[in-house]
């Protein structure tokens, strides 16, 4: 099992980070560290979710969890 503690969490489609809220306390709770990433998802541009998720993504080894939107803004 891997050493990597924290989680990056990001929202779907016309949502907001407290969707994840109730996985969030889960993963805490089972020792992880979730990081909550928000970004407007149909009022502006994609790059600024992506830029986001590249920021918090490049403080260190992480795993991702994307929820619909989510996703394709990790794999971008």
């Amino acid at each position: 099992m891997s050493d990597v503690r924290r989680v990056l969490l990001l929202h779907g489609l016309w949502m907001r980070p407290a969707s994840l809220a109730l996985l969030a306390r889960r993963l805490r709770e089972a020792g992880f560290e979730p990081e909550p990433i928000g970004y407007p998802t149909v009022r502006a541009d994609p790059s600024g979710a992506m830029a986001r998720f590249t920021e918090a993504a490049s403080r260190g080894p992480c795993h991702v969890v994307g929820h619909s939107l989510g996703g394709l803004v990790a794999l971008t």
